[in-house]
C-alpha cells in the first residue's frame, strides 16, 4: 500500500509550491483542509554569504560535522548488540538520551540547505544502524535507545491504571504508564528518523519511522480506557499526536489517523481552549508546547473544527499574553499569568525549545490560514531568540547553545559547556540548520517572500530562479533578481509587517510601481520576464513596545530589540541550566530620562553599517548580539512627563530593597531570592508607610501587594490599615498559584482618601510571617486600563455598550418567514456568555497544587479538588456590586455542611449526598465592585466532597454584566439570524468577524447546538421545542464578540 501511495505522489504534476518530502507539505491521499500557503523547500532555498544568518549557518555546519555519530548512537548500539568502543557524550546523552535524533533532524536539514553529502551519508549510517537494531530485537517496531530494557518493559506492562498526574508543574514525574518520560524521547527520536525520509531523501527511513508508529499503534490499543490514556496525556510526551498524523500522511493507513485522534490531548486542553478557557498557567511550557501541532495536524487531516479552534485559541493566548519581547515566553520552564511580562524575568526565562516548537507552530498556523500575524511573530523570535541562542565566538563548546535566556536587568548569557548535552542542546541542532524554510512561500500561483534575508531560491518544478540581496534590516533596501522566469506568471508578494510604520517603496528595473497591500501582504503583477529586478525600500524606525508598568517599554528597530551594553559579563558556560546565577540582578532597569513614545529623540544611530544606537548614557545593540555582555530587555523611563503620567496609574511604590523614604517604621528586613528583592516582616510584626495619593482629584485607590505564589512559609496572613482603619485581611497565602508572584488588592474607601494627598499604610501580622515583592498604591485607571489580572477576567465579558447590533428585518423587528409559527427578534444581550458570567475551574484555587486528583468524568478541566482544608479564588474582579448567583458542581458520597467566605462575610451551606454522580447547588451570594476573595471550607472533619467548578451570574438576570473589549484588533462584530422556515432552521448572518464560534442556547443557558463560523452559519432548529433562544458570537479566543435574542413562538 505504501509503495503505490509514493508511487502515485511521483505521477502527481509539480508546482511552485512544496513537494513530498519536506514536512511543511507531507504528502497524503486525503487531505481535508488545504494549506493557503506552502514554504518552498528548504533544499531550494541557498542563504547568500554576507549575512548574519550564513554566518550563524556556516558555524553550525562545522558543528554538525564535529559531533560524533557513533558516540550519539552509542546506547542504541550496545543494547542491540553492535560492538562500539565509542564513548558517551555527557549529560541526558550519557545512558538514555534521545539526542541522537535531533542530531538526525539537524543533519538532514542543514544537508536540505546546503546540498553537503557527508552529512546525508551520516544519517543514512545512522539508520543502518537503527534499522538493524529494530530488526534484530524483533519487538515490533520498537528498539531500544537506553542500555538497560526498563523502558520497553515498564511500556509493555501499562494497562492505564499506573498514572497519578498532579497538576504541580512537575507533571513529566508522575506517570509510571509511561515509563517517565519516555515518549517525550521517542517523540524526538522518531521524528528524526521521519525527518531523515524528509530531508535527507532515505527511504529506508521511511520503512523504520513507520514501523516504529507501529509499534506505538500496539502499545495504544493496550490502554483500553480512553479515559486512562488522556490521564496519561497529561504527563510529558512531546509530540506523539502529530507524528502519528504524519504517518498516516506517509502511508494512508487509518489505524495511525485513529491513533492520533487518541492521542490528542482533550480533556485538559483542547476542550478547555474550545470554551474559551487557558490551562496554561503554572504549568510545564515545553509539556503543552509540543501538543499543538497535533493540533494542526489533526485539523488539516480530519478536518475536526475543534482542533482548529483550539490552535487558532492558544496561539492567540500565548503570543497576546505570555510572549516577551525577545520572542520566548516562560520563567523556570513554566507558563506565568497572563499579562504578567515583568514576572517572567529570571535567570531561567524563555527556554529554548519552548520556542523551537512556536516557530514550528507559528509556520503551520500561517501555512493554513494565510494571517500573517503568524509570521509576524515568526519574524520577533528568529531574529531575536534563535539567534541569540547560539555563541556567535565559539564553535566548540557544546555548540555554544543557550538553555535559558538570562533577562533580569544586568544579567547575562550562560552557554552550556561539554557536558550539557540536554533538551536546549538537541533542539538546537536544528534551529540553526533551517534558517531557509520560512523565507519563501507559494499558494500555488504565486510566490510569498516573507523573510528579508539575503538568499537564492530555485525551483526545478517550474524554473524559477531568483535571489534576493541586501543588508536588512541594517539597511532598508531590498533587491529582488528574477534571474530566470521559467513558467512562473504569478503575483510576487511581499509581507508588511505590522510593526512597520510607513509604506513600502516599490521600483521595478528603475522605475517606482504601485503595489496593492490588502491583510499585511504587498502584491506586484507581472508579467516577469529573465532579469527584471525589484527594489524595495522598507521604512525601518524605533519604536517602543509597553508593558503592564506604565513607565517601563522595551524597545525596537524594525524588528529587531534593542538592548543596552551593561558591562562585560564573565563569559562563564556552564554544566547546570537550572542553577540560580551566583550574580545578584540590579534592583532596577535602566533608567531613561527621555521619551517612552518616541525613542528617536534620544537615540542616535553611530554607524550606518552596524546597528548600534548610542542615547542615555548606553550604547544601544540589537538584542542577538548581546553574546557576552551584560544587558536588559526593559527599561524604565523617568523623564517628566512620564513620571507625571505614571502617577495617574502608580501613585506610590515601596522599593523591597529597602525604602529610605516614606517615614516608614515598624520591623523588617530585606533578602534576595530568585534574584528578586523582597521585604520580609515576622510574625507579630507591623509595619507602617507614608505614601503619596494619585494627583487626580478623590481617584479610587487600591493597596497593592504581591508576594510568592508557591511557598508554605513566608505567606501571611496580615490586616492591612489605612490611616488607623482596617481595610481589608489577607486570611492564609501559602500556595497561591505556583511558580508566579500573585498580587492582592485591597480597595481604600473613599472617605480615606478624600481631600488628602498621602495616607499611612500599615501592614499588620498575625500569627505568621510574609514576604512582599512589592507594594503600591494603584488607581482605579490602572486597574481599568492596565491590571493583567483585570484585563485578563474581562477578555471574555465581551462588548456590551454597543448598541447597533439590533436586528432590523422589519418595522416591527419580526421575520416575516414562518418557522413554525413566528421568529420575534429581541434586543441584544450584552455580556451573554451562556448565561453565565464567571467559571472557576477547581484546580485553579488555591492552595494550588494540593488535594488535586485526575478525573475524566468531570465537565471542566481534567482536575477536581477535594475539600480537605479549604479552597479559595482570590482577585476576582466584579465592575458592578450586585448579588449573584453561585453554582457549585460537586460530588460527596455523604451528606456535610461547609462555609461560603466573602469578603470575610460567612454562610453556612448544606450539600447532600450524591450517589458518585456530579450535582450542582446554587447559592446567592454578595460580590462588592472591585476585587472580590471567595473561599470555601469545610465544617465537617471528615469530608468526602470533590469540587469540579463554580460559577458566578448575577442574580435575577438572564445576561451577564457590561463590560469592555480589551486586546482586540478585530473591528466590532455584528450578528442577525434569519429564519430559513421551520424545516431548515435560522441562518446567521455575520459581519466583522473572520472567524469565531456561534453558539446556540435555551433560556436555561444550556447550549443547545454549536457552529464554527464561517464554515457554518445555519442552526437546524426543528427538534427543539418553542420558547427564548440566544445566539452568541465570540472569537476563537474565547470573547464575546456580540449576541441575538430571539424567541420561537
Amino acid at each position: 500500500m505504501k509503495k503505490s501511495f509514493l508511487l502515485l505522489a511521483l505521477l502527481l504534476p509539480f508546482s511552485l509550491s512544496l513537494s513530498a518530502d519536506e514536512c511543511d507539505d507531507l504528502w497524503q491521499p486525503v487531505r481535508v483542509v488545504e494549506k493557503k500557503w506552502k514554504s518552498c523547500r528548504l533544499s531550494d532555498v541557498r542563504l547568500n554569504d554576507g549575512s548574519y544568518f550564513k554566518q550563524m549557518q556556516d558555524m553550525h555546519h562545522s558543528y554538525l560535522l564535529s559531533l560524533d555519530p557513533e558516540r550519539l548512537l552509542n546506547n542504541v548500539m550496545r543494547a542491540g548488540g553492535i560492538s562500539t568502543t565509542a564513548e558517551n557524550y555527557g549529560g541526558w546523552q550519557h545512558n538514555n538520551g534521545n539526542g541522537f535524533g535531533n542530531y538526525m533532524s539537524g543533519c538532514s536539514m542543514m544537508y536540505a540547505a546546503t546540498g553537503d553529502e557527508t552529512l546525508r551519508d551520516r544519517v543514512a549510517w545512522m539508520i543502518d544502524i537503527i534499522e538493524r537494531c529494530q530488526r534484530e530485537e524483533n519487538l515490533g517496531g520498537w528498539f531500544h535507545f537506553s542500555r538497560t530494557k526498563g523502558f520497553y518493559n515498564s511500556l509493555m506492562a501499562a494497562r492505564g491504571d499506573g498514572c497519578t498526574p498532579v497538576n504541580n508543574g512537575e507533571d513529566f514525574y508522575t506517570n509510571s504508564d509511561m515509563a517517565g518520560m519516555v515518549f517525550y524521547q521517542l517523540h524526538r527520536i522518531y521524528y528524526g528518523i521521519r525527518d531523515a525520509y524528509l530531508y535527507a531523501h532515505i527511504d529506508k527511513a521511511l520503512d523504520v519511522f513507520l514501523k516504529c508508529m507501529e509499534w506505538a499503534c500496539t502499545w495504544t490499543a493496550g490502554i483500553a480506557s480512553d479515559a486512562s490514556l488522556q490521564m496519561a496525556l497529561e504527563t510529558e510526551h512531546g509530540g506523539m499526536a502529530e507524528l502519528f498524523m504524519d504517518a498516516y500522511a506517509l502511508s494512508g493507513d487509518e489505524k495511525f489517523l485513529k491513533a492520533g485522534e487518541r492521542w490528542t490531548h482533550t480533556l485538559n486542553f483542547r476542550d478547555r481552549l474550545c470554551r474559551g478557557d487557558s490551562p496554561l498557567t503554572s504549568r510545564h511550557a515545553n509539556v503543552y508546547d509540543p501538543k499543538f501541532m497535533g493540533l494542526v495536524r489533526g485539523y488539516e487531516l480530519s478536518g475536526d473544527e475543534r482542533n482548529s479552534l483550539a490552535a487558532r485559541t492558544v496561539w492567540d493566548y500565548i503570543v497576546d499574553w505570555h510572549i516577551l519581547p525577545m520572542g520566548g515566553h516562560g520563567r523556570w520552564e513554566r507558563y506565568g499569568q497572563p499579562g504578567r511580562m515583568l514576572d517572567q524575568l529570571a535567570n531561567t526565562s524563555t527556554e529554548t525549545c519552548c520556542t523551537n516548537n512556536m516557530l514550528r507552530f507559528s509556520k503551520a498556523m500561517f501555512s493554513l490560514y494565510g494571517d500573517t500575524r503568524y509570521m509576524d511573530f515568526y519574524e520577533r523570535a528568529l531574529y531575536n531568540h534563535i539567534l541569540a541562542s547560539k555563541d556567535p565566538n565559539n564553535n566548540t563548546v557544546g555548540g555554544g547553545f543557550c538553555y535559558f535566556q538570562s533577562l533580569l536587568p544586568g544579567m547575562y548569557r550562560q552557554y552550556m559547556d561539554d557536558s550539557s548535552f540536554y533538551c536546549c542542546w538537541e533542539t538546537a541542532l536544528e534551529n540553526h540548520s533551517k534558517y531557509g524554510e520560512a523565507i519563501y512561500f507559494s499558494n500555488g500561483s504565486d510566490l510569498l517572500v516573507n523573510l528579508f534575508i539575503p538568499s537564492t531560491l530555485s525551483c526545478a518544478d517550474n524554473g524559477l530562479r531568483l535571489t534576493m540581496a541586501g543588508n536588512y534590516p541594517t539597511e532598508q533596501t531590498v533587491t529582488l533578481t528574477l534571474d530566470a522566469v521559467g513558467r512562473f506568471a504569478g503575483k510576487l508578494l511581499f509581507r508588511v509587517p505590522q510593526w512597520m510604520d510607513g509604506n513600502i517603496v516599490v521600483a521595478r528595473n528603475g522605475s517606482p510601481v504601485a503595489g496593492n497591500v490588502s491583510q499585511g501582504l504587498l502584491s506586484v503583477d507581472g508579467p516577469w520576464s529573465d532579469g527584471d529586478q525589484l527594489v524595495l525600500t522598507l521604512p525601518l524606525a524605533l519604536r517602543s513596545e509597553p508593558t503592564e508598568e506604565p513607565d517601563v517599554a522595551s524597545i525596537f528597530y524594525g524588528p529587531l530589540l534593542l538592548s543596552p551594553n551593561l558591562g562585560a559579563s564573565s563569559g562563564e558556560y556552564t554544566s547546570n541550566p537550572w542553577l540560580q546565577s551566583t550574580a545578584v540582578a540590579p534592583s532596577d532597569f535602566p533608567h531613561i530620562d527621555g521619551s517612552m513614545a518616541n525613542p528617536s529623540q534620544w537615540l542616535t544611530r553611530r554607524q550606518q553599517s552596524q546597528i548600534v544606537f548610542r542615547g542615555g548614557g548606553y550604547n544601544f545593540l540589537p538584542f542577538y548580539k548581546a553574546s557576552h555582555h551584560k544587558t536588559s530587555i526593559f527599561l524604565r523611563f523617568t523623564s517628566d512627563d512620564v513620571v507625571e503620567n505614571l502617577r495617574h496609574y502608580i501613585a506610590d511604590r515601596i522599593k523591597p530593597s529597602g525604602d529610605a523614604g516614606h517615614d516608614g517604621s515598624g520591623t523588617s528586613q530585606t533578602g534576595t531570592i530568585y534574584n528578586r528583592n523582597y521585604l520580609q516582616v515576622e510574625a507579630g510584626q507591623s509595619i507602617s508607610y507614608t505614601m503619596q495619593l494619585s494627583p487626580d482629584a478623590d481617584a479610587p485607590h487600591y493597596v497593592m501587594l504581591q508576594h510568592d505564589g508557591w511557598h508554605t512559609d513566608m505567606v501571611g496572613n496580615y490586616s492591612v490599615y489605612v490611616d488607623d482603619v482596617l481595610i481589608g485581611e489577607s486570611g492564609p497565602c501559602e500556595r497561591m498559584q505556583q511558580f508566579t508572584f500573585p498580587r492582592l488588592f485591597y480597595k481604600i474607601p473613599a472617605t480615606l482618601t478624600h481631600g488628602k494627598s498621602t495616607i499611612r499604610l500599615t501592614l499588620k501580622h498575625n500569627d505568621r510571617p510574609m514576604r512582599y515583592f512589592d507594594i503600591a498604591l494603584v488607581t482605579q485607571r490602572y486597574i481599568d486600563e492596565m491590571c493583567p489580572e483585570v484585563l485578563w477576567q474581562k477578555r471574555s465579558w465581551g462588548d456590551t455598550n454597543d448598541n447597533e447590533n439590533a436586528n432590523a428585518n422589519d418595522d416591527e423587528g419580526r421575520n416575516s418567514s414562518p418557522w413554525g409559527g413566528q421568529v420575534e427578534l429581541l434586543p441584544p444581550l450584552g455580556g451573554y456568555r451562556g448565561l453565565s458570567l464567571i467559571r472557576l475551574e477547581a484546580e485553579d484555587a488555591q492552595p494550588h497544587g494540593d488535594n488535586r486528583t485526575f478525573d475524566g468524568t468531570s465537565s471542566g478541566g481534567a482536575y477536581v479538588a477535594k475539600l480537605k482544608t479549604y479552597l479559595q479564588y482570590n482577585t476576582l474582579y466584579i465592575p458592578a456590586e450586585s448579588n449573584y448567583q453561585l453554582t457549585l458542581c460537586y460530588r460527596a458520597t455523604s451528606s456535610s455542611q461547609f462555609r461560603i467566605v466573602v469578603n470575610g462575610e460567612t454562610q453556612v451551606v448544606s450539600l447532600q449526598a450524591t450517589s458518585g454522580q456530579w450535582e450542582t447547588l446554587q447559592v446567592t451570594i454578595h460580590l462588592q465592585e472591585g476585587f472580590n476573595t471567595l473561599s470555601l471550607s469545610p465544617i465537617d472533619t471528615v469530608n468526602t466532597t470533590d469540587i469540579d467548578y463554580v460559577e458566578l451570574q448575577r442574580a435575577g438576570d438572564d445576561t451577564a454584566i457590561d463590560g469592555v473589549n480589551t486586546r482586540t484588533n478585530q473591528p466590532t462584530a455584528h450578528l442577525t439570524v434569519h429564519s430559513l422556515g421551520a424545516s431548515r432552521g435560522v441562518q446567521c448572518n455575520v459581519s466583522g468577524c473572520e472567524r469565531g464560534i456561534l453558539r446556540l442556547y435555551d433560556e436555561t443557558g444550556t447550549e443547545c447546538s454549536r457552529l464554527y463560523y464561517p464554515e457554518q452559519d445555519t442552526f437546524t432548529m426543528s427538534q427543539l421545542p418553542q420558547g427564548i433562544y440566544v445566539v452568541s458570537l465570540t472569537s476563537c479566543t474565547g470573547q464575546l464578540l456580540t449576541s441575538c435574542k430571539f424567541s420561537r413562538r
